[in-house]
């Protein structure tokens, strides 16, 4: 299946991307990694939807997968704070 367009991290979990890092942090998963990395380790979807973290080094992973997260804090402490 040729994949078109994709939604970058947007469809994984926190979870999802916590278990990237945490593999990441424990050497288990070496930086750049590639697709199969992934499948061999259970992280499936990370594996279909993880295209942006491709090819990166270790400070890239962390980076990204960081700042994602973040974001995702920083937007649901402004919904808590304007009651949505």
């Amino acid at each position: 299946m040729i994949k078109i367009r994709s939604s970058g991290l947007s469809s994984l979990s926190d979870e999802q991307l916590k278990a990237i890092l945490k593999r990441v942090y424990s050497k288990e998963l070496v930086c750049p990694f590639k697709r199969s990395d992934l499948l061999l380790r259970g992280l499936n979807a990370v594996a279909e939807e993880g295209d942006l973290l491709f090819g990166l080094d270790e400070a890239g992973v962390k980076a990204v997968i960081t700042a994602v997260i973040s974001e995702r804090r920083s937007i649901q402490q402004k919904l808590k704070i304007y009651g949505s």
